[in-house]
């Protein structure tokens, strides 16, 4: 910034400031910081869940890859039209 502009913008803060009451400014100052704070907290609260939801979808699609990994390592793969042995009595 050019040097007039910031006293320009300093001139301008020192009698808004002393037109007023400093303990305003400082109290708006100290409220729109928190404001942000709270802001940036409620956003890292958010990304969290959401991560949380994708962990969860993630390791219940793995937990269903093992069952059926598992299932086809037993030969359980192709059980329902798998030809029943025949009957020993007839």
């Amino acid at each position: 910034m050019d040097e007039e502009t910031v006293a320009v913008l300093w001139e301008n803060l020192e009698s808004w400031i002393s037109d007023y009451d400093w303990k305003s400014a400082f109290i708006m100052t100290f409220l729109v910081i928190a404001f942000e704070l709270f802001l940036l907290e409620l956003c890292r609260t958010c990304q969290k869940k959401i991560a949380e939801k994708n962990i969860q979808k993630e390791s219940s699609s793995n937990s269903l890859k093992e069952e059926d990994t598992f299932l086809k390592n037993l030969g359980y793969e192709n059980w329902p039209r798998a030809p029943l042995p025949p009957k020993k009595g007839n």
